[in-house]
Formats: structure tokens, C-alpha cells, sequence
């Protein structure tokens, strides 16, 4: 039996439109047709990848891949190819992919239910920041570990402008404040506040309350270094440390593209700076198993940063959770891989 693998960078975006019948945005659309190889990465021998109807199979994809997978589409997937399929692997759920693999002959078998969906988008808000953040940050003091870092939630404007001052004049932080939709991805749904707010920012805040019922609010703080500790969350409730990431961002928190290493090396650059990873690590899968309690059974990461202080160099040990595959986490699979990356994967790395 096999595994259908689906690249489908809607996911955030659908998560925030909570229907199966969302129309994803153009950029998803093009990342969909011009990427929809890149489970190829990961995916073990005689495994299935369904490309979208419009996108073309590269002509530099190595043979390596032809070899290994089957590239399907929504017409090859009869009852034989189901019959052939034991279980589903998005690059994150949410019910507009549920309801694309439904169109597409998917047994309910294969696919969440309706509570595990729900319980999969609570999760995949940024509230699971603000939840974990500071069980990290205590955890971590215990262990003699000096963090940084502070995760809110604001659901009206009163509780935002609150947050927003209280959040300028927070420790080792630069003045600024970051302001985060709870459904986003890669920097979008970002936006920084340095002073008084103006009218745009000030109308932005009031959609994204009325809209997702709530907008994280952070410190802004001098990062040095962006890193993430990749895990994959077992079906009994475990939390499996995957590795190291390290990656690049914009000023706002967009994501601009990660280093292609093996871990030895990684861990070396970290260890410049920082030297607790084996404590970060174990703290990490303790606190994550505990706070998704068996909700939750596939790839996840967790964005960090190493910040500049007066003190010296500190860990903000959460900038955020993504509970789906992520950059972080193909980068670990394309760093162990023994063929060349195909130039259609190249911009995903900067």
C-alpha cells in the first residue's frame, strides 16, 4: 500500500476561510502547479503525488523521481488507484483540500473527520503560540536557560491598544510591536507598529477582529539569528524531535528561504551563538506533547529566534508553531537526499 501526497500551499489560507468550498489565491494557484513535485522530496518508493490538471510535469525533475513515484491527476484516480492507497498526506489539512480529495473519489476512510478538523485549525491559530510560549520560556528557566518573548491575544480594539503599549515597553524588545493574524503563513498576515497607529493599520487591526475574532500581538524584538526545531507528532500523543532548520526573514517575518546543510553543520552554526539545543530539544517534545494531547499526528515546527540584548544573546524559544509540513522540514529531506535539486525547487531555498 501507498501513501497520495498533495502540495497544497492554500493550506494556511484555507484554515482562515474555514470552507470547503474556498477559491485559493492566484499566488496559491501558480505555487500549486509550478511546485506540486516537491513531495518527491520526502516520499517513500511507489508512493503517489497528485499534480494539479494545469501543471506540466518539469522536464529537469531527475529520473530519480520518475522512477520512485507516481504522478497522478484527478482523472487517474479511479477505484483501482484508491484501492491501492492506505492513507493521505497534505502538506496540511483543512476542509478545502478534504473536499477536493471527496471530488476526487477519496474513501471517508482516508480523509479527518469534522471534530478532527476543527480541533486540526484550533491548533494551526497563532493562539497556540501564546499558549505554549510561556510553558517553554518557564520550562527553559528551570533548566538555566534566559529567554525572551511574549505571545497575546487581542479579541477587540480596546484589548488591542492595551496589548500594543504594554507590548513597546516590554524587556530586551526594540520598541516596536509585531501584529500577527491568527491564520497565516510565511510573513503574510505581518505587520509591524512603530508609534501611533495609522488610520490603514488602525482599519487592518478592526477587519482581522471582526474577521478571525481575534490578532496576536508580540514584542518586536532585534533577532540574530532565525532557526526551527522540526518534530512529527505520533499517533500515541508523542512528539519526535526531526531536526534542525535554519532559514532567512524579512524584517516583518517573511520567509525568504533556509540553508541547505546537513545537521552536524547547522548545529554548528547554532552552537556560535547558543549551546542548549539538547535541553531545548527535550523541553520542546515535552511541552508540544502535552499542549496538542493526541490532537495532532504528522509534521510540525516551531520558529525560534536568538535575540540581541544588553544581557547578551537570549532565545526566543516560540515565534510561532506550524502544525503542517513545512520549509524547515523539506530542507531536511533535501539535505539527506542524494541526487541534485531540480531548479524548479530552487526559489524555495532563496
Amino acid at each position: 500500500m501507498s501513501a497520495l501526497h498533495i502540495f497544497n500551499p492554500s493550506h494556511d489560507e484555507a484554515l482562515a476561510a474555514n470552507s470547503p468550498h474556498y477559491y485559493p489565491s492566484g499566488i496559491a494557484r501558480k505555487l500549486a502547479a509550478e511546485w506540486g513535485t516537491l513531495p518527491a522530496v520526502w516520499a517513500a518508493a511507489d508512493d503517489a503525488i497528485w499534480l494539479p490538471d494545469e501543471a506540466a510535469l518539469p522536464a529537469d525533475v531527475p529520473p530519480l523521481w520518475r522512477d520512485k513515484v507516481r504522478f497522478v491527476r484527478h482523472g487517474d484516480m479511479n477505484t483501482t488507484f484508491w484501492q491501492s492507497i492506505d492513507r493521505i498526506e497534505p502538506w496540511g489539512w483543512d476542509r478545502l483540500v478534504c473536499q477536493q480529495l471527496r471530488k476526487a473519489g477519496a474513501p471517508d476512510s482516508l480523509l479527518p473527520t469534522e471534530i478532527e478538523l476543527d480541533a486540526y485549525r484550533a491548533l494551526s491559530s497563532r493562539r497556540t503560540t501564546t499558549a505554549v510560549l510561556p510553558l517553554l520560556r518557564k520550562a527553559l528557566s528551570e533548566r538555566g536557560l534566559p529567554t525572551v518573548g511574549g505571545s497575546y491575544v487581542a479579541e477587540c480594539m480596546d484589548d488591542f491598544e492595551l496589548l500594543t503599549d504594554q507590548c513597546a515597553a516590554a524587556e530586551h524588545a526594540t520598541g516596536k510591536v509585531v501584529a500577527k493574524s491568527l491564520w497565516s503563513c510565511s510573513g503574510r498576515g505581518v505587520f509591524v507598529i512603530d508609534g501611533p497607529m495609522s488610520a490603514s493599520t488602525s482599519g487592518r487591526v478592526k477587519r482581522l477582529l471582526r474577521e478571525q475574532g481575534g490578532i496576536e500581538v508580540e514584542p518586536h524584538y532585534g533577532g540574530v539569528l532565525n532557526f526551527a526545531l522540526e518534530f512529527n507528532a505520533l499517533h500515541d500523543g508523542s512528539v519526535r524531535y526531526a531536526g534542525l532548520s535554519l532559514f532567512d526573514t524579512t524584517e516583518t517575518g517573511g520567509y525568504t528561504g533556509n540553508t541547505l546543510a546537513p545537521q552536524a553543520a547547522l548545529e554548528r552554526v547554532l552552537a556560535r551563538q547558543f549551546d542548549g539545543l539538547d535541553i531545548l530539544k527535550e523541553i520542546c517534545s515535552a511541552v508540544l506533547s502535552q499542549h496538542l494531547a493526541a490532537r495532532y499526528e504528522g509534521p510540525l515546527g516551531v520558529d525560534m529566534m536568538l535575540v540581541k540584548t544588553a544581557q547578551g544573546i537570549m532565545l526566543h524559544p516560540c515565534i510561532e508553531v506550524n502544525l503542517r509540513r513545512t520549509m524547515g522540514y523539506v530542507a531536511l529531506d533535501v539535505a539527506r537526499a542524494e541526487y541534485d535539486l531540480p531548479s524548479v525547487l530552487r526559489p524555495l531555498f532563496g
